[in-house]
């Protein structure tokens, strides 16, 4: 059982023995170098993943070859590629470790094939996804309420580290500011306090 952690037991406690040996069974441990490429755009991937150590952002080229960091997912989180996790299709993102990092990897299809049988595995995927999607919206809200000083305010105190553990490019890039807006923000805040 070392391959989970305690998030993930207690998680799946609840779970028929059989049925937690074949989530079991079919998890890979996938371990990322920094600036690895977990998954490359374009390319279709049916696996979630939860990140057991470290940090992964997922982003996209704009027209002109720049970077544009959506999301990030850090420890006890899970991800995947919204195209293929919704919609079956290719990658529309590149998710990169940003930090040396420890994946469990699931193949989604054969967790949706154990859920037609077990109303306790599907409740934990709705509760996935509900929190997948819940997170979606907060980002997008966090763009329409906020500006961005206080984007990047909310997200300090959701996690205090982050800024550190995340380059200035890419952290500037997911709050939708230039590296030179963050680092004037960055200047105010260190100014103010």
């Amino acid at each position: 059982m070392e391959l989970f952690d305690n998030f993930i037991v207690d998680l799946l406690r609840d779970l028929p023995k059989t049925d937690f040996l074949k989530i079991y069974r079919s998890v890979k441990l996938v371990k990322l170098n920094k600036n690895e490429v977990y998954l490359q755009s374009g390319f279709y991937s049916p696996h979630v993943f939860y990140v057991k150590k470290g940090l992964l952002r997922g982003y996209y080229l704009d027209e002109d070859g720049e970077e544009k960091t959506l999301f990030l997912r850090w420890q006890k989180e899970f991800g995947s590629d919204p195209a293929c996790y919704f919609d079956k299709k290719p990658a529309r993102l590149t998710w990169e470790a940003l930090e040396k990092s420890e994946l469990l990897e699931i193949n989604y299809d054969e967790i949706q094939e154990l859920g037609k049988r077990n109303i306790f595995l599907l409740k934990i995927m709705l509760s996935s996804n509900q929190k997948l999607l819940k997170r979606m919206y907060e980002r997008v809200e966090d763009f329409i309420i906020y500006n961005p000083e206080e984007r990047f305010k909310v997200l300090l105190n959701k996690y205090p580290n982050l800024y550190e553990r995340v380059p200035d490019k890419h952290l500037a890039s997911f709050l939708g500011i230039t590296p030179v807006s963050l680092s004037r923000i960055k200047k105010r805040i260190e100014e103010a306090t």
